[in-house]
């Protein structure tokens, strides 16, 4: 956990400080997490100023603030110009006292899951500093950063992105040994306030980034997708750099062979590598989530982690809410909430392992959402592979994914009204189905799983 006196910050962000040059110990930016001895950073927001609240983070504990301009209060502030952008250099400089493995992880699909799988192999192996929650920002980043200490033997840190840039800044700051991007995918092609991507190119071009803030020494690695489109750009680009591959390519250097999945749509295979074999059960559900193993696998043989500890790891990984969380409804229907966020490779993954199902399958997707022009023919490729796959129900939620219904046809449904759409789809459960709940964080549909749950 970071520990600096206020004057070492303070010539770090090369900033004014106002009041005493203590030390503190750790930070937050939530006057509610606030532990004794912390930095307090005040973020101003759009609608709370935590630059009124210095009182009450004394009160909490903390020793002194961050601030983008001096406050009439006794707490020492460290006085900058941006609050945010001094937090990343804080951290960058915290990062920068250690020697460790650092995975940093980024794409358009699947990256916290691999993330979850890859910190769950690495503690197997030794403590490591993981993410908690979905810390993948410019906030986010920093303050697991800020979490780092003599006591990690390997870091594992997820970077999102909705612009071009936001890569390249976040990377700066975690200065990665081991950079992983799990797939290029159309995602955030336009994001209000005309910051998306645009096009998939743009998608490549901006996740790409990652890979240049490897160490020039050559004791870097890159952990590359040999089943993506952009797999011989990436290639061509890095053909410089260490490089492992992952997929079901033969090209793959880590691969699966010999899948098998249970009743519970989780699969076993024999982990392929370099450093030999080994078979491998995951506690993840879905065949969407061997490819994501075998990204973690490829990480973290790059950091020197034993199969035994990625087996091991990869049995155990923790349930993250709303990510392909397993549970029955009241009348006995076994629900999957996947409510978190959705874009067209992650929609037909779940519509795979719906698939699967020896029963009746529903697929209840929302919208998904900031992919501009290109919503209408995404929404209706959605139809059109669930009536492929035979899904018996099509339920919709939200605009666009009207498309979807339509092109669906007999058995798809549509709804503007979550607590509607709950009354329609009730009398179709039983212990013979499975449902699955999808959409794009926007569309709240984890309020049509809790009401499935409470039903």
């Amino acid at each position: 956990m970071i520990k600096l006196s206020l004057s070492t910050a303070q010539k770090i962000l090369d900033a004014e400080l106002v009041g005493d040059a203590i030390d503190f110990v750790g930070v937050q930016l939530d006057t509610r997490l606030l532990e004794s001895g912390n930095l307090f950073v005040a973020l101003k927001g759009e609608k709370v100023d935590a630059h009124d609240f210095l009182g009450e983070a004394k009160e909490k504990g903390a020793v002194a603030a961050l601030v983008s301009r001096k406050v009439n209060h006794n707490l020492p502030q460290i006085v900058v110009p941006d609050v945010t952008i001094a937090f990343g250099k804080l951290a960058h400089y915290w990062r920068e006292q250690f020697k460790l493995p650092v995975i940093g992880i980024t794409g358009s699909c699947g990256k916290t899951t691999t993330t979850q799988m890859l910190g769950a192999i690495c503690n197997a192996a030794a403590f490591s500093l993981i993410p908690t929650g979905n810390n993948n920002n410019e906030l986010g980043v920093p303050l697991t950063l800020c979490r780092l200490s003599d006591e990690h033997h390997y870091a594992v840190i997820e970077m999102g992105a909705k612009r071009k840039g936001d890569i390249n800044y976040l990377a700066h700051i975690v200065q990665p040994t081991i950079a992983l991007i799990t797939n290029i995918a159309p995602v955030h092609l336009d994001v209000p306030g005309s910051i998306g991507f645009e096009t998939l190119e743009g998608v490549y071009v901006a996740k790409s980034e990652i890979y240049s803030h490897l160490p020039r020494n050559g004791s870097g690695v890159a952990i590359v997708n040999a089943d993506d489109d952009f797999y011989p750009k990436w290639c061509q680009m890095l053909r410089q750099q260490k490089m492992i591959s992952f997929g079901f390519s033969k090209e793959a250097q880590v691969s699966a062979h010999n899948l098998a999945v249970n009743t519970e749509l989780q699969y076993s295979f024999d982990l392929v590598t370099l450093e030999g074999l080994i078979r491998v059960q995951l506690s993840s559900v879905g065949r969407h989530n061997v490819i994501n193993a075998l990204a973690a696998a490829a990480a973290a043989l790059a950091a020197g982690i034993k199969l035994k500890h990625i087996a091991q790891g990869l049995a155990n990984v923790p349930t993250m809410t709303r990510r392909m969380v397993r549970s029955r409804t009241k009348n006995g229907a076994i629900l999957i909430d996947d409510s978190y966020n959705a874009n067209l490779r992650s929609v037909k993954a779940i519509i795979d392992m719906l698939a699967e199902h020896p029963g009746k399958k529903i697929l209840i997707v929302g919208d998904m959402l900031e992919i501009g022009l290109q919503s209408p023919e995404f929404h209706r490729q959605i139809g059109e592979y669930a009536k492929k796959l035979k899904i018996d129900y099509l339920i919709g939620f939200g605009k666009d994914v009207i498309y979807a219904t339509n092109e669906f046809g007999k058995n798809a449904h549509y709804f503007t009204d979550h607590e509607k759409l709950v009354e329609a789809v009730n009398p179709l459960l039983d212990e013979d189905v499975m449902v699955a709940v999808k959409g794009s964080f926007g569309m709240k549909m984890d309020r049509i799983v809790s009401a499935f749950r409470e039903t």
